[in-house]
């Protein structure tokens, strides 16, 4: 004879953290793509300067980026999508790991971009920067990843670069 148990069985109740970081290092689906020809010395203000509407800032570290000096991130974060003197490749191009990216944002692209992509046949989607020192990622309105040597914007425009390591004014 089978036993029959009476009562109530309750699963444990799963652990819930909050955790405000963004994921360690790059994202695998960066590593997964094919890589396509960009002409060197291409910055992220000639791929997608016009196309970009709003960036909406999810991460800073605190150690490096105080809460109370949104000005300062808002101009480093203007100055990354402006820079002339970064550099944009379809492949990781430092040798170096990357941990906690220390600023991750959203991308939102504008009306005309998306059309553009939607006349193409291309799946919209939101994009991402992640910015580490001298290292970023942009993951564009298609999701293709570009890794951005952001060496000399760092040294200039960075609290912590050293300056005299920047070319230009």
């Amino acid at each position: 004879m089978g036993l029959i148990c009476s009562g109530s069985f309750r699963a444990a109740e799963p652990a819930i953290e909050f955790d405000p970081r963004p994921e360690w290092g790059i994202p695998p689906e960066a590593h997964d793509q094919p890589m396509v020809k960009v002409e060197p010395g291409t910055t992220l203000a000639e791929l997608f300067g016009n196309a970009i509407e709003k960036v909406q800032v999810r991460y800073v570290d605190a150690k490096v980026w105080p809460e109370a000096d949104h000005q300062k991130v808002k101009a480093y974060l203007a100055s990354i999508l402006a820079s002339e003197h970064s550099e944009c490749y379809s492949f990781q191009i430092w040798s170096q790991g990357v941990g906690v990216p220390e600023m991750e944002c959203l991308i939102e692209f504008n009306q005309d971009y998306q059309k553009q992509l939607a006349a193409e046949k291309k799946r919209y989607r939101t994009g991402r920067l992640l910015v580490w020192k001298t290292e970023a990622c942009f993951r564009d309105g298609t999701g293709r990843w570009w890794f951005v040597n952001n060496f000399h914007n760092y040294h200039r425009s960075h609290p912590q670069g050293q300056r005299n390591l920047s070319k230009g004014p």
